[in-house]
């Protein structure tokens, strides 16, 4: 190509509008090892020539891992093409440019098919086809098996002595066809820039979690009303359970020493009793801070044999990271200055009007900030020594961003197999900003997001283009959270939103007791109902009876959820859920699909499920499918895995789910 042109910014044949880009390639799009993905962009040329297009995906070192032709999507003006690419297992920053060309074949043979049948110019237009097949087949991307069926071509279009219709027929052949897909034709390339992916190990975008508070597992009440701790040696007696339920990660809150000064106490109340154990976000004592165990939980003797526990049975262990002190913390009087000082000298606490936490004061990150990283990379440090691999970080968008780039940064150079988790319940483009400067997953508004219309939309926004830096992982319950859906909905209700947050993310949760269907929220001193648990662990000891789990059959339904999730590549995949259309408002459908291009066995993968969200009454629907985004036949046999019971269905799927016998249906299609 010409100098002068390709020192243009624009090139011979115009690359705009390339995603997934991120402020023009500073910050890199998110994938996880063998991830497929979507490529797209705005690609045209003048005239009526046809282009051609390819994205080509570099591996960390550099080398071209592989070449996808792209297509192009309508016929609008806007050019839109697009393709999927599949990355390899090697971790690291991954690279991708695409490569737009004029398709000198395909526009050759598109003229060709109008004027020899039309007697215009076909002499001319003949030899300018060998002419064409000449360069193609001496191209050094052409394997030498390939040349040997293009040389002849040459040829056989200026053979007089064949009929013009046979030149033709032999230069558009379905063997020539075949090769200008697998090896096309290229002529004044166009380069894009470079763009990175970030490709990090499965269990950051494919992962089942499972949070408890150890000091619950194993806690028992005297008869004088106070409790005797659990600890981690009788919390790693409940990892079995974890295990078999198909969890990935055990999630702990804070483990370290808590402050006694304005400790809250049962239900949030002010005042704490003197045997109340306190919030363990509350973080430090006279005993210590964010590098010390709480006593009362074990040694770090104790807390590695729990670690070796968890990973003898394939979990790995999550810490919660709460950059807050209790006034009693070791940094209060060690380091006052990393605090925010009030006109009356007293340090500010933390405050979200009208939620006031007396017993956490906010660390300020402007006063001293070289300081605290190093602190902070220190205390990180300790416990990934320690075996701690997941890191679930407590509202991280209360903090500095400049903060968390500078700290995941300096941990993922020397420990990138690290997990970061962003409890950020805040506005979108802050839960944007933490993914695109290193968090893996983040929570998500799902826990309010209840009718199909919502549902809908937020299905949509996670599992598309917002997954490139938006790991959304669905909760159906947390410690500070139990909706009013859950509370008034009961088992059934448990089980939608269970099915809702396994399928409909790569990445999901549960907190204990969800298996018991704990449902009862606290009263506030109005007589209103507060969206938390009654009781809540935050603040005391929870002894629970697992014998009960049984009863409810929630545990089971939660073990053939995560069960399925690892039986179906689909369901590991962040670019491919499909909501389809539904009669009835109460019921919604969503598919996941994969092509056999990127499967194992090269059979399609297709999941469709089908949720009834009216947790008190049966519905009855017609479900119509996008059979194209599917790659369906017009009749197919499928697999209900949630009952194992086979149907045969079809474009439209009539359902009938009532919640006292089954919720949804999750049907896998038989290939």
């Amino acid at each position: 190509m010409s100098t002068i042109i390709e020192k243009t910014n624009i090139g011979r044949y115009p690359i705009l509008d390339v995603n997934p880009v991120f402020e023009s390639g500073r910050f890199a799009a998110k994938a996880i090892e063998n991830e497929v993905l979507p490529i797209t962009a705005k690609i045209f040329g003048e005239g009526h020539d046809k282009i051609g297009a390819t994205v080509v995906l570099q591996d960390p070192d550099g080398n071209v891992h592989a070449e996808y032709l792209m297509q192009q999507v309508g016929y609008d003006a806007d050019k839109n093409w697009n393709c999927l690419v599949q990355v390899g297992k090697t971790l690291g920053l991954w690279h991708f440019y695409i490569e737009a060309w004029l398709d000198a074949y395909h526009t050759w043979e598109h003229h060709a098919k109008i004027k020899v049948p039309s007697n215009q110019d076909v002499e001319l237009t003949l030899a300018q086809g060998s002419q064409i097949f000449s360069a193609w087949s001496k191209q050094k991307d052409v394997p030498t098996a390939l040349k040997k069926v293009l040389a002849p071509i040459v040829s056989d279009l200026l053979n007089t002595s064949l009929s013009p219709e046979e030149r033709l027929f032999r230069a558009t052949a379905s063997n020539i066809q075949e090769i200008a897909l697998s090896h096309p034709f290229r002529q004044y390339i166009s380069k894009s820039k470079k763009y990175p992916i970030a490709v990090d190990r499965r269990l950051s975008s494919f992962s089942a979690w499972y949070q408890f508070f150890p000091r619950s597992e194993g806690a028992k009440q005297k008869k004088d009303g106070t409790w005797i701790s659990g600890t981690f040696t009788t919390a790693s007696k409940r990892l079995q359970a974890v295990k078999n339920m198909g969890f990935d990660i055990i999630y702990m809150p804070p483990i370290h020493p808590i402050g006694t000064t304005f400790r809250k106490g049962a239900n949030n109340t002010l005042h704490a009793k003197d045997h109340e154990p306190g919030s363990p976000w509350a973080v430090g004592s006279s005993e210590g801070g964010h590098d010390v165990i709480h006593p009362e939980l074990g040694t770090i003797r104790t807390f590695k044999s729990f670690i070796k526990r968890a990973n003898e049975l394939d979990l790995e262990v999550s810490l919660d990271i709460a950059l807050q002190c209790s006034p009693d913390h070791p940094w209060v009087k060690e380091h006052p200055n990393w605090f925010t000082h009030r006109p009356d000298g007293t340090i500010a606490y933390a405050e979200n009007p009208p939620k006031k936490y007396q017993d956490i004061y906010p660390i300020n990150f402007d006063n001293e900030p070289d300081q605290i990283v190093e602190e902070v990379l220190r205390i990180l440090h300790f416990w990934i020594d320690l075996g701690v691999t997941v890191l679930r970080i407590d509202n991280p968008h209360t903090k500095p961003v400049w903060f968390w780039e500078v700290v995941i940064k300096r941990i993922k150079e020397t420990n990138p197999e690290v997990i970061w988790l962003a409890e950020a319940f805040t506005n979108p483009i802050a839960m944007k900003t933490l993914g695109l400067i290193g968090y893996d997953q983040s929570h998500s508004y799902f826990l309010w997001r209840n009718n199909k219309y919502e549902l809908t939309e937020f299905l949509g926004q996670i599992n598309d283009y917002d997954a490139f830096w938006y790991r959304a992982t669905l909760w159906p319950t947390t410690p500070d959270n139990l909706t009013d859906y859950l509370a008034n909905g009961g088992t059934a209700a448990h089980a939608i939103r269970a099915v809702l947050a396994a399928m409909g993310s790569t990445t999901w949760g549960i907190y204990a007791g969800y298996e018991l269907v704990e449902n009862i929220q606290r009263q506030n001193p109005d007589g209103s109902h507060a969206l938390e648990h009654v009781d809540s662990e935050k603040y005391q000891f929870k002894q629970r009876n697992w014998k009960d789990v049984s009863k409810y059959g929630i545990s089971d339904f939660i073990t053939t959820l995560n069960r399925i999730r690892n039986n179906h590549v689909s369901c590991q995949n962040m670019h491919n859920l499909q909501v389809h259309t539904t009669t009835n408002d109460n019921i919604i459908a969503f598919s996941r699909h994969i092509s056999g291009s990127f499967t194992t066995d090269g059979k399609d993968d297709t999941l469709i499920t089908i949720v009834n969200l009216d947790p008190h009454h049966a519905h009855q629907a017609m479900v119509y499918l996008d059979y194209g985004a599917l790659n369906l036949p017009e009749r197919y046999e499928a697999v209900d895995e949630v009952t194992g019971n086979y149907f045969e269905l079809g474009r439209s799927i009539y359902v009938d789910l009532a919640p006292v016998i089954s919720v949804a249906h999750i049907f896998h299609i038989k290939r």
